[in-house]
């Protein structure tokens, strides 16, 4: 059993507070990074083939890459 004397019986509890921090250095990129997916999956939804565009975009690139060097 615990004693509380009457003068504590009136204070109130402390809470405790959580804090939050963003730091520039994680926050930027990440929200950078977010919009850059949001604007892809956008598009996406306009041009209902984005993805594979870019795929075929990227083997096409590769394989001159790869010509050129092989010649």
């Amino acid at each position: 059993m615990k004693i509380i004397p009457f003068k504590n019986l009136c204070k109130q509890k402390k809470q405790k507070n959580f804090l939050i921090f963003c730091i520039g250095n994680i926050f930027k990129p990440t929200v950078i990074t977010l919009g850059i997916l949001i604007c892809m999956l956008v598009v996406n939804l306009i041009v209902g083939n984005f993805f594979s565009n870019i795929k075929t975009s990227i083997e096409h690139f590769v394989n001159s890459f790869v010509n050129f060097f092989v010649l």
